[in-house]
């Protein structure tokens, strides 16, 4: 005859959770998004706590504190309710809803943020269109207007500080970026400048207080003469290490580490190449390499070790041996523009990334645009570099040149025709073989390139005359 288990032996585990509950809430907003979501699925009590307020404000702040999250003016993640809190954290992993291929309708704008810059023009160079980075967080955004870079307060609608170079001569500021410090109450700013009528080019690491709007200059360095009027690539800055690229002359990048003062260039040995950072490491994706082949590769070192003493001032790459690299397919044309975007995995902590590297055609009409995915783990003990093959798209039905960075979730903004002024958003993480699907088409008035995608959030800011707009999508 089968024992019956005692009544209370079986109400035990249930009065055990009841009993532990505040207990059972903090291990919770520990576990992270994955660990919540698969614990949730082991019975009802547990689904409930773990789809609470409690815990996913919890899970939120820990990605608000790692600046995944770009919240709008006087939005604050305590006002937000648990299912408002579970869409937040969805639309961060992948993106804004209104922009899925699935949405009925063309992208929504939840929230528009419009500043007045009124920044006078200035005489010479020509102006150009601006560029805006809203730094990671939302509330301060970075603006250069005709090579005059300037800092506001997204939140207060405010200016909080302008730079003014040391120099009599006028400067332009021709690329930049900027990284919060300080528990967020400074801004370290990397600038690449061009000095007029002595065209010398310098770089400039600024740091800024946000408070009070003062800033002094941490590290002048001297980049090569170029008779080319800008010949700086995309600035970059993480943790304190800076990286700026050229690519006139021979295409090199310098490694700055703030902290130390210490600076190298290095020889990329490319036709065409970009860069980024991750914490303590430096990404170059370049082509050529294999030498005298057509295929791009992906390449990683370790930033102490390129900064180290052992190397003279300047050294070729191809002299030093990557952590990690890896080859990809063959470029589909000859004059290639490459862009590559990395980013910290919002579900895991430490040491993963998501690596999107670019091959664009340096005409729309002549090829198209070829995108790879790429998983990096810098496990101390295992580090490793993987193409996710579902991930590359090849998509010749829609030439298109690329007009911002990629977003952690695979987003950017595109341009069609050449005289076209309709920027549209595409995914890059699945192939398409819809040629006229306008489900992804935003309308940005004016025909300029510089329109920022936030890593995360997806909020795209840009400028319309003297107006900086950062827009916030469904």
């Amino acid at each position: 005859m089968e024992r019956r288990p005692h009544k209370s032996s079986v109400n035990m585990p249930s009065s055990l959770l009841i009993l532990v509950e505040d207990v059972l809430f903090n291990i919770l907003g520990y576990c992270g998004i994955p660990g919540v979501v698969t614990i949730s699925q082991t019975c009802k009590h547990l689904q409930a706590l773990a789809f609470s307020k409690h815990v996913w404000l919890a899970l939120l702040q820990d990605l608000n504190a790692r600046r995944m999250i770009d919240l709008p003016v006087n939005e604050h993640l305590d006002q937000y309710s648990a299912p408002e809190l579970v869409d937040l954290a969805k639309r961060t992993i992948h993106g804004p809803l209104s922009w899925s291929c699935w949405y009925p309708s063309p992208p929504v704008v939840a929230r528009r943020e419009i500043l007045h810059l009124g920044i006078q023009r200035s005489a010479y160079p020509p102006p150009w269109p601006h560029e805006i980075k809203l730094i990671p967080g939302g509330v301060y955004v970075l603006c250069q207007k005709d090579a005059i870079l300037t800092c506001w307060n997204v939140h207060e609608k405010r200016s909080v500080w302008e730079y003014k170079g040391k120099w009599d001569n006028p400067t332009w500021v021709l690329s930049f970026a900027g990284e919060l410090v300080d528990g967020d109450m400074a801004m370290m700013i990397v600038l690449a400048i061009r000095v007029s009528n002595v065209n010398q080019n310098f770089i400039d690491i600024v740091h800024l207080d946000l408070a009070t709007g003062i800033s002094h200059s941490r590290l002048l360095v001297l980049a090569p003469y170029t008779d080319h009027f800008n010949s700086f690539l995309r600035a970059k800055i993480c943790d304190g290490v800076v990286c700026v690229g050229m690519h006139t002359g021979p295409k090199r990048v310098v490694l700055i580490n703030v902290k130390t003062g210490s600076s190298k260039w290095l020889d990329v040995a490319a036709c065409s190449f970009d860069a980024d950072l991750v914490p303590g490491h430096l990404i170059v994706y370049r082509d050529g390499h294999p030498p005298n082949t057509k295929a791009t590769s992906v390449h990683i070192w370790r930033t102490d070790y390129l900064t180290s003493e052992v190397h003279p001032h300047s050294v070729s790459l191809i002299n030093l041996p990557p952590l990690l690299s890896l080859v990809n397919t063959v470029v589909p044309h000859y004059s290639p523009h490459l862009r590559v975007s990395a980013h910290a995995c919002p579900l895991r902590e430490g040491n993963v990334f998501i690596i999107w590297a670019c091959v664009s055609p340096d005409d729309i009409t002549h090829s198209a645009t070829v995108i790879h995915r790429y998983y990096l783990s810098l496990d101390p003990t295992n580090p490793r570099l993987v193409v996710d093959s579902t991930g590359i798209s090849f998509d010749p039905a829609h030439r298109a040149l690329l007009t911002s960075g990629i977003s952690y979730t695979g987003h950017s903004m595109v341009r069609g025709a050449p005289a076209s002024t309709q920027r549209r958003i595409v995914y890059w993480g699945e192939r398409t073989s819809k040629k006229d699907d306008h489900r992804n088409f935003i309308n940005i008035p004016h025909s300029f390139n510089n329109v920022h995608v936030s890593a995360y959030s997806g909020a795209l800011t840009y400028s319309v005359g003297d107006d900086v707009i950062v827009d916030y999508f469904l």
